[in-house]
């Protein structure tokens, strides 16, 4: 007796369709639970943000950008984003590329160099001994002018009142005199006056 056997066929794995709400709230988790690591997850969040724009882009009626607000992340941060991960498809190398010890040397070994920096107390040293200079050019100056009037007391200021025209040759006259004479003159005027 032949037994009878029943054959199965293998039954069709049917693709799950998520809703679009449900797709949206896993793309939005992953990318909240990623950006705490968002240097090393450039790339997937990246992805993810692209996905997110594709599933909520309407023209004039899309969701992405109050998504966005939604996870704390910045407009222009999310299109840097996802600028990276299309680079990234076209064959964009993010590895950071690293300076060799010998590119370094050769970057430090160019005619100009850095600049030498200054300390701040040299400096400050500087500034003091600039400032010192200017000190004693000045006190020289000031002792200079006391030799050269040595002889003299003091002024004294005396007040006269002319009209215009007489101020103005009393002016010129005290200027082509000079002081020493112009003062002895009026010194003699004021003395042998009679009141």
């Amino acid at each position: 007796m032949a037994s009878a056997a029943v054959v199965l066929a293998p039954k069709k794995q049917v693709k799950q369709v998520l809703p679009q709400n449900v797709l949206r709230a896993k793309v939005k988790d992953e990318i909240f639970a990623m950006w705490f690591h968002r240097l090393e997850n450039k790339y997937y969040i990246g992805k993810r943000l692209w996905q997110l724009q594709q599933l909520d882009s309407k023209a004039g009626s899309g969701t992405f950008l109050d998504d966005l607000e939604e996870l704390s992340v910045p407009t222009t941060t999310a299109y840097r984003y996802i600028a990276f991960y299309k680079r990234v498809c076209e064959g964009f190398d993010p590895t950071p590329a690293r300076m060799t010890k010998a590119q370094s040397a050769k970057l430090l070994a160019t005619t100009e160099g850095f600049p030498p920096e200054k300390s701040l107390e040299l400096t400050a040293d500087e500034d003091r001994a600039k400032l010192a200079e200017a000190i004693e050019a000045a006190l020289l100056d000031v002792e200079k002018a006391k030799a050269e009037h040595k002889e003299r007391a003091g002024g004294y200021q005396i007040k006269v009142i002319f009209t215009e025209t007489v101020r103005t040759k009393f002016k010129a006259k005290y200027k082509a005199l000079g002081i020493e004479k112009a003062s002895k003159i009026i010194y003699e005027a004021v003395i042998n006056a009679t009141a």
